[in-house]
């Protein structure tokens, strides 16, 4: 039993019972507040090189640093109300018109810029080039392959802050995870990862354990039902070079159904094989440098694109780590019946099987 203290901002009249529940997930889809982007970033996403399928979504500025398409093959599935098409690139920030000839949208997809400050739309042409651009062939430019109206682009259609928080929450619980995996050398820097079916998988390893690895399999597919989570803690490092290895015996559609959790570090950059599974790593600033591909998410601080391709692969599986909601109720410390006003303080006992859990309180 534990006792607190509470702040009374409103009156309100406090009877015997109060009922406290905590916000520890027992089942969840740590990526769903991506609401299917392919890539969404808290600060700005950087356009160098490389394809996208699906769509990006930026809290910051969408950068144009060379050539890319938005939208290859699918566009996605979040389409904003009032809209028929989804939108594939969200750039909260606006466009920042730098070099290269920039973006290419494609298959029909919409963008959404909440400012449009430094940029113009050429309707006739369909394109967004610079503010300060005579023509609109000038480049950098993002060329559309839909008309929108100005006003259709500058509407606000994505809560960031909501979706970083309940990522960078996620994150935390996943890595709190209890091991229930592991892993076999099968030859030089080569391993197998053990899989269980029916289960939420999860692995937990270091940078070192990921350092210089060839070649990795899996004793049994990855489905919806056996996701796999890989915790991955960088120890301190603040930047690190992660080498993919290659996924041997291993379909493309296995990267539905993995979660690389990157929840500590500064700077990851991504060299190497093609990647099975989604990079989860809300508080690190990723950098993609391969030529070859993701097969999967990317959730980022930061993140640059150059080179390669990133396929339509959004995580499809909820993980349960067996965890369990606490159950806590709470009473007032000495008998209690009236009316309670604003600025008076409340003693009240707290019975909980939870250590410090963050609590929302809920009167009844």
């Amino acid at each position: 039993m534990r006792e607190i203290y509470f702040f009374i901002k409103k009156s309100i009249l406090l009877t015997a019972l109060l009922v406290i529940s905590s916000q520890v997930y027992a089942q969840f889809n740590p990526l769903a507040p991506s609401k299917g982007f392919s890539v969404v970033s808290n600060q700005d996403i950087e356009m160098q090189a490389g394809d996208i399928e699906g769509g990006i979504a930026a809290f910051g500025t969408v950068r144009l640093k060379g050539t890319t398409n938005l939208g290859l093959n699918s566009q996605g599935s979040f389409i904003a109300s009032g809209d028929s098409k989804p939108t594939v690139l969200i750039a909260e920030g606006g466009l920042s018109f730098e070099s290269g000839s920039g973006i290419n949208v494609l298959g029909g997809g919409l963008v959404k810029l909440k400012t449009f400050s430094g940029a113009k739309l050429w309707s006739l042409d369909k394109r967004i080039t610079s503010f300060y651009a005579f023509f609109s062939s000038v480049n950098p430019k993002v060329q559309l392959s839909t008309s929108q109206t100005q006003s259709n682009i500058t509407q606000d259609v994505f809560d960031f802050n909501g979706s970083y928080a309940t990522f960078c929450d996620y994150s935390v619980q996943l890595s709190k995870c209890t091991a229930n995996s592991g892993y076999t050398s099968i030859g030089a820097n080569r391993y197998q990862i053990k899989i269980t079916p029916n289960v939420t998988n999860v692995l937990n390893i270091t940078k070192d354990n990921l350092t210089g690895v060839t070649e990795l399999q899996f004793s049994a597919a990855v489905n919806a039902a056996t996701p796999l989570v890989v915790n991955v803690d960088l120890k301190g490092q603040t930047v690190y070079n992660w080498t993919v290895p290659n996924f041997a015996g291993a379909s493309n559609d296995y990267g539905k159904y993995i979660v690389w959790n990157f929840y500590n570090g500064r700077d990851l950059n991504i060299y190497g094989a093609t990647l099975l599974g989604s990079i989860f790593a809300p508080k690190i600033n990723v950098c993609k440098f391969s030529s070859s591909n993701i097969e999967g998410q990317v959730i980022a601080q930061y993140f640059t694109m150059d080179g390669g391709e990133i396929h339509y692969q959004p995580f499809s599986a909820n993980v349960n780590c067996g965890q369990t909601v606490p159950c806590v109720t709470i009473t007032p410390a000495a008998p209690l019946d009236r009316t309670v006003f604003p600025g008076d303080i409340v003693d009240l006992s707290v019975n909980t099987n939870a250590t410090n859990p963050p609590y929302a309180m809920e009167w009844v």
